[in-house]
């Protein structure tokens, strides 16, 4: 998927936690840190989709409470 370039973008983030409270973090190669999941929102989306779908991308699945 490719981006467009614009003025105004938006980006989600959230603090995961697991049963065991433990907290998850993904890697960003672009700048070489770890962050905790998100993204940008794409057009029409809400801001806790989006973290869910960046998790959902990564091949995991998670539920806001």
């Amino acid at each position: 998927m490719r981006r467009t370039m614009c003025i105004n973008h938006f980006t989600a983030t959230r603090i995961v936690f697991n049963s065991t409270k433990q907290i998850l973090m993904i890697y960003h190669n672009k700048l070489q840190v770890w962050l905790p999941p998100g993204g940008h929102i794409e057009e029409n989306e809400l801001p806790d989709d989006a973290v869910l779908r960046e998790i959902y991308e990564r091949g995991m699945e998670s539920r806001l409470f």
